[in-house]
């Protein structure tokens, strides 16, 4: 009985952490590319700036992994061309020279 008063003592006085709402929840899950696309729509497909691209890389990119990352940064770099891609700093390769024929 002296125990169970006592657990109950210190789980009162106890520290407790706050918990995330839904939202701070959602923000931490991983994230792929596909479903980047998906959440992101139309707004992926009219960039105008690199700095667009800049903002939209930035805020996903904690939450995707390494080869989620590569794919993105691949299939933007398709869409819009290497210098554009550079200039949002996103982490493109070098430029690729190819012999005319």
């Amino acid at each position: 009985m002296v125990r169970c008063n006592l657990e109950i003592e210190r789980a009162r006085t106890e520290d407790k952490s706050r918990e995330l709402t839904r939202e701070e929840q959602v923000a931490r899950l991983p994230i792929t590319a596909d479903e980047l696309v998906r959440e992101v729509g139309p707004t992926l497909f009219r960039l105008a700036r690199p700095e667009a691209l800049r903002e939209i890389h930035s805020h996903y990119a904690p939450r995707m992994s390494r080869r989620q990352r590569t794919l993105f940064v691949e299939f933007m770099e398709q869409m819009y061309g290497t210098p554009f891609c550079r200039k949002a700093g996103l982490p493109v390769g070098g430029a690729k020279l190819s012999l005319a024929s």
